[in-house]
């Protein structure tokens, strides 16, 4: 369970990282958030936000119990 919490959790930070450098690099990109209505500013915002929530998986999957 650990071991699956870190892949989750570090796939998500490289995922959300990847889409808001494409975005700051270059506007015109397509962001795999394109489908959030908003713009610019909310796809990047939803890349951070998802850069956060896998920090926080990645940060709890340390604290769980393995059996």
């Amino acid at each position: 369970m650990k071991t699956l919490l870190l892949i989750l959790g570090v796939a998500l930070i490289i995922i959300g990282l990847q889409d808001a450098a494409r975005l700051l690099a270059d506007s015109d990109a397509i962001s795999i958030f394109g489908w959030i209505p908003g713009g610019y500013i909310v796809h990047i915002a939803a890349g951070i936000i998802v850069v956060v929530a896998g920090a926080l998986l990645a940060s709890y999957a340390p604290k769980t119990k393995s059996k």
